[in-house]
């Protein structure tokens, strides 16, 4: 029987103005999302959290689907970290050239949520 581990919050729901500011929508909207049942969370950064999520998806699913198995195989194949690697680092350039670098805690911190577990060698 194979055991599934998560490893990130994927439950998460962030949310807050594309400019960073507080609104009152925003505050608002943080008032009826606490006490969801899952956790929620209003950001001042959302706009750089929305394009690193755009990192995770892009990088994840590219790689997935390139190499025709899941994180877990990919990960323990020859080569198959590494590829990983030099793929997540071609998604980082697309979105820095487009001017919203992820931080470098999105993409080097095993205890980032956001931090896909078959980067976590990058460190």
């Amino acid at each position: 029987m194979t055991e599934v581990v998560q490893l990130t919050k994927l439950q998460e729901l962030a949310y807050g103005e594309m400019s960073g500011d507080l609104s009152l929508r925003t505050n608002g909207l943080d008032e009826v999302m606490q006490g969801a049942g899952f956790d929620t969370r209003l950001s001042r950064t959302f706009e750089r959290e929305m394009w690193e999520k755009w990192v995770l998806l892009g990088a994840v699913g590219g790689i997935t689907c390139l190499m025709g198995g899941n994180v877990g195989d990919i990960a323990s194949a020859p080569g198959g970290a590494d590829f990983s690697l030099r793929f997540l680092d071609k998604v980082t350039a697309v979105v820095t050239a487009v001017g919203r670098k992820p931080s470098e805690v999105f993409l080097t911190d095993k205890s980032s949520i956001k931090a896909p577990g078959i980067f976590y060698d990058r460190v």
